[in-house]
């Protein structure tokens, strides 16, 4: 996405995910595997770079509720982590 600060970057990547699918812990961990990967590399982690990332379904299951549900924050959002 451009930003006004010409030394920042920001990314956005979005997974959707095919409407017959409901989306339970496999679909939530690949997505957090995706972050953790771009975390760790040091391309990114020092530099001003943020990365967004969707999961877009029509239909969970009950075993990610708690993790998508959380005190404090908007449903939907499972994770919100700074390198």
């Amino acid at each position: 996405m451009p930003h006004p600060d010409q030394t920042k970057r920001e990314f956005i990547v979005i997974e959707l995910k095919r409407p017959s699918l409901k989306v339970g812990r496999k679909e939530l961990d690949q997505l957090e595997d995706y972050v953790n990967a771009l975390m760790a590399q040091p391309d990114y982690s020092r530099t001003d770079t943020q990365w967004t990332f969707f999961l877009v379904t029509g239909e969970y299951d009950s075993s990610i509720t708690s993790r998508i549900t959380q005190k404090d924050r908007p449903v939907g959002l499972f994770l919100k982590s700074r390198p």
